[in-house]
């Protein structure tokens, strides 16, 4: 449900290498790429860097901006921001850990449960190559 200050705000990154993106399994329902909420009142990029310190126990070398993607959950509407983000030392990330992570292609993607969804079909469908900006969907 969205909340009277407005859409819940969270922040991933596309983390890749040889056109891979880095995921995680943070919960028993899927994959997620890194990322997640926006704390209240904290700007984007600091939540990004913060997030993927947390999350990978890396630094974020660059962030790029890609796009914000508006997407219906929980009967309110969420907002999306996306960077292409180069870590400092991705080759200290894990390969593949059986059910914790993985490096999937951008092929691949959408055959993979990821969260979340409307950034999992974005890359699925080359939306960031044509805009910025993805408007949620109507109800």
């Amino acid at each position: 449900m969205t909340s009277a200050l407005g859409p819940r705000v969270a922040v991933y990154a596309l983390t890749g290498r040889d056109d891979e993106y880095y995921l995680t399994l943070p919960a028993p329902h899927g994959y997620t790429f890194p990322g997640g909420p926006v704390g209240s009142g904290e700007p984007v990029e600091d939540a990004l860097r913060r997030l993927l310190h947390d999350q990978l126990g890396l630094g974020v070398q660059q962030a790029d901006f890609c796009g914000v993607l508006e997407h219906r959950v929980d009967g309110g509407v969420g907002v999306v921001f996306v960077f292409d983000v180069t870590l400092t030392d991705i080759d200290a990330l894990p390969a593949h850990v059986a059910r914790v992570a993985r490096w999937v292609d951008g092929y691949s993607v959408h055959r993979v449960e990821v969260h979340p969804f409307c950034l999992r079909e974005a890359i699925a469908e080359g939306t960031f190559a044509d805009r910025t900006w993805v408007p949620a969907p109507p109800q």
